[in-house]
């Protein structure tokens, strides 16, 4: 499948992939479940994994596949505004505070 993907065409490549990105690296299945796909970006996904999916569209398939996945893609995408604790909600309110604490000049001389 991922030779297929990446297969070299008169235009460039058709897809450029890297399987290194899976949850489990190079050892991860090419494909999960809907249900092990969401579990993953609710519980376990990095911030940057969220900032991909607001890119990702459904592009092919069953139609009731790419509805679902819309329903994860959004979910997980706002995932902030339903679960305090999200990955992706503390490093934005650690620089929110930083900039709003006003420091004190120093002196370089």
């Amino acid at each position: 499948m991922a030779s297929w993907l990446s297969t070299m065409t008169s235009s460039g490549r058709l897809y450029e992939i890297d399987l290194r990105l899976r949850p489990d690296g190079d050892a991860g299945v090419l494909a999960v479940s809907l249900d092990a796909f969401e579990q993953y970006q609710l519980t376990h996904a990095w911030p940057w994994e969220h900032q991909a999916l607001t890119r990702a569209r459904f592009a092919a398939g069953d139609n009731a596949v790419g509805e679902r996945f819309e329903t994860i893609r959004k979910k997980s995408c706002c995932c902030h505004a339903t679960r305090p604790s999200c990955a992706m909600r503390s490093p934005r309110c650690a620089t929110r505070s930083r900039q709003a604490t006003p420091t004190k000049p120093t002196c370089l001389i």
